[in-house]
């Protein structure tokens, strides 16, 4: 099934879906945070031995981009990348990710005969980890 990206915002109970989904993006899946315990040598060994412990995700830096073909596209796009508050985002798998937005950039394209509005944008955000 197909699904179109969708913004939540929890404060206003406000969302937004794409008109047209990114087309490209960076891993939403962070880095693990693993920390390596280590232990001493025994007098039966002469190697150390250890352990990982995995703690909590922090959050990274991820991006998205796609491309922009109304004026209204543009101006959600702004509006909600604006938003100060962390953000529930939901992409094409059904995955739900906390994001803060940090970054918007457009890139103006030449008009086409069918179109006045082309755009490539890049959005920048904060990723905490699943939302599920």
């Amino acid at each position: 099934m197909y699904r179109r990206w969708t913004l939540f915002d929890q404060a206003l109970a406000e969302a937004w879906t794409f008109p047209v989904n990114p087309n490209k993006m960076t891993s939403p899946h962070g880095p693990r945070s693993l920390t390596i315990l280590s232990t001493a040598p025994t007098n039966t060994t002469s190697s150390s031995h250890g352990r990982v412990v995995e703690g909590n995700m922090e959050p990274y830096e991820w991006q998205f981009s796609g491309s922009i073909r109304t004026q209204e596209h543009h101006d959600e796009l702004r509006r909600w990348t604006r938003k100060v508050n962390r953000l529930m985002l939901t992409d094409h798998f059904d995955r739900t990710w906390w994001v803060r937005f940090t970054g918007f950039e457009v890139d103006e394209k030449r008009p086409s005969t069918h179109t006045d509005w082309r755009f490539d944008y890049t959005i920048k955000a904060i990723n905490y980890g699943s939302a599920a």
